[in-house]
């Protein structure tokens, strides 16, 4: 199968502005269950953060017997979101 591919995507405006992003896709081949590509978080004191992993979960067989689990007293799981609230 393919194993890697560069993508660029150009989105052009009603005015003519043009903005052109590129990436790098690395394709992996799996069989199990696999967390991957959670991107960084930005947060500030006080705010709460919601992020669904949902999307970044591959090859799950049940989804009501999966275990989440965090090793932050700041977050909270429901589900498969991640509830981040840091106090001043």
């Amino acid at each position: 199968g393919i194993e890697k591919d560069f993508l660029t995507v150009s989105v052009i405006d009603p005015e003519g502005m043009v903005v052109i992003a590129e990436t790098y896709i690395k394709v992996i081949r799996v069989e199990k269950l696999v967390l991957l590509g959670i991107p960084d978080q930005v947060t500030v004191e006080e705010a709460t953060l919601t992020v669904d992993i949902k999307p970044y979960l591959y090859n799950v067989e049940d989804w009501n017997k999966l275990a989440i689990t965090t090793s932050s007293n700041h977050i909270t799981v429901s589900g498969t979101k991640l509830i981040l609230h840091y106090p001043q």
